[in-house]
């Protein structure tokens, strides 16, 4: 069987449990099929390791210049490193070509005070500052994070553009002036 492909259970559509590269596949597809399926956005996914038939190989400067062009371009497949999450490769690839905002596309509306799947009593947090997360690299490098639902149509747009959808993550325009990330003052996003 080759490295990336997947199999479905006989009678259901649905997968077998992949291994780890066929994980990977599945999630670098579905970011290149977001775009263009969610919002008839034509993006430019770029990766950290080969898989030219999906996706291109991630080089600064060809994202930076992609970005020049007006396209958008999708970071994915994490940073091809053991123990960094794809949110640390999303804060990383965006701290590189110094973007304005890290855009969290997710299965739940934000980030909640506990988890939605388990609690139904769980709260959407609209904005959360960079002292009560573990983004220590983020705040460093002061780009806010918006959590939310690819599912819900429309959102990315929304993200994209500023307006208030999901969560914020980061700090409030007095705390940029002031020089403090870590405030507890809070500011939604479309203050952005």
């Amino acid at each position: 069987m080759p490295p990336f492909s997947f199999t479905l259970d006989e009678g259901s559509s649905r997968l077998k449990k992949p291994c780890k590269w066929q994980r990977v596949l599945l999630k670098v597809s579905g970011e290149a099929l977001a775009g263009d399926h969610r919002e008839n956005i034509d993006p430019k996914v770029q990766i950290v390791f080969r898989m030219s038939e999906v996706a291109e190989p991630y080089i600064r400067r060809r994202a930076l210049r992609h970005l020049e062009k007006g396209r958008v371009v999708i970071f994915a497949a994490g940073t091809g490193n053991p123990f960094f999450t794809t949110d640390t490769a999303a804060a990383l690839r965006c701290a590189e070509i110094n973007a304005e905002v890290v855009l969290k596309v997710t299965n739940v509306d934000g980030v909640y005070d506990a988890d939605p799947k388990h609690n139904p009593n769980a709260s959407l947090l609209e904005t959360v500052s960079y002292h009560e997360v573990t983004t220590r690299d983020l705040s460093k490098t002061n780009i806010p994070f918006v959590v939310f639902n690819l599912q819900k149509p429309g959102n990315v747009a929304k993200a994209i553009v500023g307006e208030k959808v999901g969560t914020f993550i980061g700090c409030t325009r007095n705390q940029e002036q002031n020089g403090n990330a870590l405030g507890e003052e809070r500011r939604l996003v479309n203050e952005v």
